[in-house]
């Protein structure tokens, strides 16, 4: 997800000693047992230049959760210049097509019949075998969602611009203009119905 969506794990951004790297643990006779890095900070690869530091502070839960806080320091108030960069248009796989079951299946079925095409043939070394397997892999994914081109030319500070954003505000405001002519009209009916009748009655 955050690879399609090109978003960084923060928490892994820095060089932080093992013990300031889990979020989580698990304790029994006051004893750690089990401990995991489960809690994320999670930025734009446009604005970790922004993040200053990632911090999981062990002590602010108080006790009350098996959870450590997580602590991002970004830096705001840059200023918003536009930067044309079109030499950095990409394309990526849609996985968030694989949300819908049926693409899941369509896709679990290609790389079945990927693999009963190959299964019974020699591999001279390691990376010729990683490399069909790969091949495999991103080419059933390939045919089943789709690629999506990203990057080119973005503003800074708006990182988060994206065509679902871009979608959602064309939408909001063809309701918005949709709902003021619909108010405008309304008022127009009740002026009309006033005047006819204040002539009715003059």
């Amino acid at each position: 997800m955050c690879t399609e969506r090109e978003m960084v794990i923060g928490n892994t951004w820095f060089r932080k000693k093992e013990i300031h790297k889990y979020t989580w643990v698990r304790q029994a006779g006051g004893r750690v047992i089990d401990k995991a890095m489960m809690d994320y900070v999670v930025v734009s690869k446009g604005a970790c230049g922004r993040l200053l530091d990632v911090s999981v502070k062990r002590g602010e839960s108080g006790g009350m959760s098996d959870h450590y806080l997580v602590e991002g320091r970004l830096r705001v108030g840059m200023p918003w210049v536009r930067s044309r960069r079109s030499g950095d248009v990409r394309e990526v796989l849609r996985v968030s097509v694989l949300k819908n079951r049926e693409k899941v299946c369509e896709y679990q079925g290609k790389i079945s019949g990927r693999w009963n095409e190959v299964k019974d043939q020699m591999v001279v070394g390691v990376e010729e075998e990683w490399q069909q397997f790969k091949s495999a892999v991103v080419g059933c994914a390939k045919e089943v969602c789709g690629m999506r081109r990203v990057g080119g030319g973005v503003r800074k500070g708006s990182e988060w611009w994206c065509e679902d954003v871009r979608l959602a505000v064309t939408e909001k405001r063809r309701a918005y203009e949709y709902g003021s002519s619909e108010r405008i009209g309304s008022r127009m009916s009740v002026i009309r119905k006033e005047k006819c009748y204040k002539e009715s009655c003059a």
